[in-house]
């Protein structure tokens, strides 16, 4: 699961830059693990020391390469969100109605989201299907997937239940559009 993931320098070396192939699964590898040894989720309690996003230094550069951080963030800073009903990463990446995020923060907690429910090790991943996005001016699109898995139980309001195996991963086609204006991406995934 990408929240295992330790934390490293990923985000805007000089390397980076000469990228040229982005296909496959999405990566986002800076993570502040400070908070402790990441413990997954049991049926008695949610999962602790979740792995945080750091916003990478290069989110607002004009290139490939940051189009790609802000997939990457995106995705880290929802499944972070899912986990934790944290979304402070989410506030920090450029995706298009992070405004509506206090409201969606609140619905989290009132329905009891981590504390009461839960589930056993929920991952969200991003796949693109082409080495290089389609540029077209200052707007990036690139095709790809989402690949959601929930693991083999679910706690709500502090009663177990077991998910089927065909319920326990979704995925689906996914359009990722960024435009660049202002000095920063506007991600957009409608």
């Amino acid at each position: 699961a990408a929240c295992s993931t330790s934390n490293s320098n990923g985000g805007g070396g000089s390397d980076s830059s000469k990228r040229d192939d982005y296909s496959g699964e999405v990566k986002f590898e800076k993570f502040d693990t400070s908070a402790g040894n990441y413990e997954p989720a049991t049926r008695e309690h949610p999962a602790k020391n979740v792995p945080k996003p750091i916003k990478p230094d290069n989110l607002n550069e004009k290139s490939v390469e940051g189009f790609y951080q802000n997939i990457a963030f995106f995705f880290a800073g929802f499944q972070y969100l899912l986990m934790t009903r944290d979304v402070s990463a989410l506030k920090e990446s450029n995706f298009k109605g992070k405004e509506q995020l206090p409201k969606a923060e609140e619905q989290m907690k009132s329905s009891g989201m981590p504390d009461k429910s839960w589930v056993e090790e929920f991952t969200v991943k991003a796949f693109l299907d082409t080495p290089q996005p389609k540029i077209e001016g200052d707007t990036y699109t690139w095709e790809g997937k989402v690949s959601i898995n929930m693991g083999s139980f679910m706690v709500e309001n502090g009663q177990v239940t077991d998910i089927p195996e065909k319920s326990r991963h979704q995925e689906g086609s996914q359009t990722f559009k960024g435009t660049y204006k202002d000095g920063k991406w506007e991600i957009d995934l409608g």
